[in-house]
């Protein structure tokens, strides 16, 4: 589930029965947009460069939330290989 709240985006997730919650930043929440995207689009996921293109920042600045994005859970991939960026758990809507 998605709920915005003061400029910051709330999920909430299931896994194995327990219900969990991760605040995002605004520009966290827009580059996991981002990136849902890009994978439901091509079918693969999309490299740092690639996503610091579309978002129109350095690809050190996309590092930098990918990497507070995976403390919460909400990213995940494998170091030192290429497109392996993914979303370990589904994201429902709320609203």
């Amino acid at each position: 589930m998605t709920l915005t709240v003061d400029n910051t985006t709330v999920i909430k997730y299931r896994k194995e029965r327990i219900e969990m919650t991760v605040k995002l930043t605004s520009k966290q929440a827009e580059l996991l947009q981002i990136v849902e995207a890009f994978i439901s689009d091509n079918c693969y996921s999309p490299t740092m460069v690639e996503l610091a293109e579309i978002r129109g920042v350095r690809e050190n600045a996309i590092i930098g939330m990918l990497v507070c994005m995976r403390k919460k859970g909400v990213v995940n991939w494998i170091d030192g290989k290429s497109r392996t960026l993914h979303i370990p758990r589904k994201v429902e809507s709320e609203l």
